[in-house]
């Protein structure tokens, strides 16, 4: 048996796009044609730039010099491929698709026609297409990592916008960004503008022949909705499809400042702690947000901030049943209490963003640092007593004095 003539399990999937960014995986490499409902699209992307590939690298070039030795039996060379494969905890989406499936299939049907003793013979190209597919996995990973930093400035700080970047991407990463996809429109079951399951599942039931489902998919084809179909024929064409939807509905990629971690930013705000759950079982943004607020509390002028507004509402509230013709001295209506808060509220707030600009400016020395945070804080004390209050008898001509 020549396995020269076989050809390889060729990747037909498509996605299908709907109104309101709604994304569908369809495969059509078998009669179930089966869909995974993707939201928000460029998640399998971040997935995929996610993976731990170093630990594997030794591996692949082991395979590779199993491959090229002329003294490996063939047998081994198959069994080799077969006992390749990224743990499960690791075996996402993309890479079951584009490496284990197209590549498992294959080397399993030779396995099961070498068991049956069969006189087979494997050319080197079989073996090289496969190990194309490995290599090309890891390799793409190293060219996306570095193309998403570029595009959205997650390393240096290049471009004003991800747009500019863009452009520039043209002459610094022609073989991602020159990729061509075959996008149409086509006729899909839909109801209340999103894929009918149900119908789906009814038109690929196994007991219909093929002309049957066709005549029924032709006569029902007046209630279906148009959506828009890309063909994917590749992984580069898989991962840039996913690339070039977040942008066009407004996402970003952002790099996790804690776990370092590749994360999908659907915001329009900036974002720079991911969501994925640590040891302690928070997740990066919750581990920000305790630390930020502990060194919040740390902090000796928010200390007298805090300190100012409890004598503030304490002048309220002595007098909060009392009617305003009977106030006197330094109380407080709930109103006025309420003007002073907001306006010492915007000045904490103010003073904080500019704290933490200080704590991340990287050409600024920690002397440079802690003789700026100081400056900002006195200020922020300052602004803080002279907001005024209230003139009424009996109070100071300046408004209330908080004690410091």
């Amino acid at each position: 048996m020549n396995y020269s003539n076989s050809k390889e399990i060729k990747i037909n999937y498509i996605y299908l796009e709907f109104p309101k960014k709604e994304y569908y995986m369809v495969s059509n490499s078998d009669d179930n044609h089966s869909f995974n409902y993707i939201k928000p699209i460029g998640q399998d992307l971040t997935d995929f730039l996610n993976m731990d590939l170093k630990q594997y690298e030794d591996n692949l070039e082991s395979l590779k010099n199993t491959l090229l030795d002329e003294r490996t039996p063939f047998r081994y060379k198959v069994h080799a491929f077969e006992s390749f494969s990224i743990p499960y905890a690791q075996e996402n989406f993309i890479y079951l698709v584009y490496v284990h499936n197209p590549v498992i299939t294959e080397v399993n049907a030779i396995i099961t026609a070498i068991y049956s003793g069969a006189d087979i013979h494997i050319p080197i190209s079989a073996f090289k297409r496969w190990y194309q597919r490995v290599y090309n996995y890891f390799d793409l990973q190293k060219k996306y990592r570095k193309f998403v930093s570029y595009i959205f400035n997650l390393d240096k700080k290049r471009f004003v916008n991800h747009r500019q970047a863009i452009l520039k991407a043209n002459d610094d990463f022609p073989s991602i960004v020159n990729t061509e996809l075959k996008k149409t429109i086509t006729s899909v079951a839909m109801i209340n503008g999103r894929m009918n399951w149900e119908y789906i599942k009814e038109i690929n039931d196994a007991e219909l022949s093929v002309m049957e489902k066709s005549q029924k998919a032709f006569e029902d084809s007046a209630n279906f909705g148009t959506a828009f179909m890309t063909k994917i024929t590749s992984l580069n064409e898989g991962l840039f499809y996913e690339f070039s939807e977040l942008i066009k509905n407004g996402y970003r990629i952002g790099k996790c400042k804690s776990c370092k971690r590749y994360f999908l930013i659907t915001t329009k705000r900036d974002v720079e702690y991911c969501k994925h759950k640590n040891e302690n079982g928070l997740t990066c943004a919750q581990n920000a947000s305790k630390a930020k607020y502990k060194e919040s509390m740390q902090d000796i002028f928010l200390d007298k901030y805090d300190k100012k507004l409890a004598t503030v509402y304490q002048n309220y509230y002595r007098a909060k049943d009392l009617d305003e013709e009977e106030l006197t001295g330094s109380e407080l209506t709930y109103t006025e209490y309420a003007d002073w808060r907001d306006e010492a509220m915007d000045l904490r707030k103010n003073y904080i963003s500019e704290r933490d600009r200080i704590s991340k400016d990287l050409t600024l020395s920690p002397q440079k640092k802690y003789r700026d945070k100081q400056k900002l804080g006195e200020k922020f004390l300052k602004d803080l007593s002279s907001i005024p209050l209230p003139h009424r008898q009996g109070r100071k001509e300046h408004g209330i004095k908080i004690n410091e």
